[in-house]
């Protein structure tokens, strides 16, 4: 009798999920457990590999009219520092966009003219 109590006390308990249906970007487990938040985003982390990741990714850059004046700033004589000042956008992002260009201007100037 004592184990048919034990048994009916495990068929009432709640059923505690603890793994979610979230798919792993590294391993594509779907053993992955909810792991905190970051600015109001869930965390999750796989239990297969150990990878931290969230539930989607929001992709963020800035427009092209911003690179523009950014490059246009720079063209009439500001210094980074001084167009990061302005614009809020971090010096260094600012010189990959130069750099980019750069090498835009040097691919476009190489090719074979017809």
């Amino acid at each position: 009798m004592f184990a048919v109590v034990n048994a009916e006390k495990i068929m009432l308990s709640p059923i505690i999920k603890s793994e979610i249906d979230m798919q792993c970007p590294r391993c594509h487990s779907t053993q992955a457990a909810k792991n905190g938040r970051r600015q109001n985003r869930q965390c999750y982390k796989c239990k297969q590999c150990g990878r931290q990741f969230l539930e989607s990714y929001k992709p963020w850059c800035y427009s092209n009219d911003i690179k523009q004046l950014c490059l246009k700033m720079h063209l009439n004589g500001m210094s980074l520092r001084e167009i990061e000042r302005v614009t809020e956008i971090h010096h260094t992002t600012v010189l990959h966009w130069l750099r980019q260009a750069q090498s835009t201007i040097n691919n476009i100037s190489q090719s074979p003219k017809n």
